[in-house]
């Protein structure tokens, strides 16, 4: 019975732990994607933090960038009195800036 229990421990410690390894594998081939795309954050453009781009940060034959927030009041900003202030506002004008 010893066994059995021993057994399905190292099973199942194994599988986690392959599981967390291939976790953060994929993590950092998304953050080696990203820098290819992005770039390392040293280029002579600073876009404007008004949130919309000009053509100098247009990619032709590319889509722009949608941000989704997810849940009813997430997303309408629930006890915000200006769209400004809700939390997608507030998300895309921080990553524009």
């Amino acid at each position: 019975m010893a066994r059995r229990i021993a057994a399905g421990a190292a099973y199942g410690g194994g599988g986690i732990g392959l599981a967390g390894a291939a976790a953060v594998g994929l993590v950092l081939a998304e953050v080696q994607l990203a820098r290819r795309r992005v770039g390392n954050g040293r280029s002579p453009h600073v876009p404007n933090a008004d949130g919309r781009y000009g053509r100098t940060y247009d990619v032709p034959g590319e889509a722009p960038l949608r941000l989704t927030m997810l849940g009813d009041s997430t997303a309408a900003g629930q006890g915000v009195h200006r769209a400004g202030q809700t939390p997608g506002a507030l998300l895309a004008s921080g990553l524009a800036a």
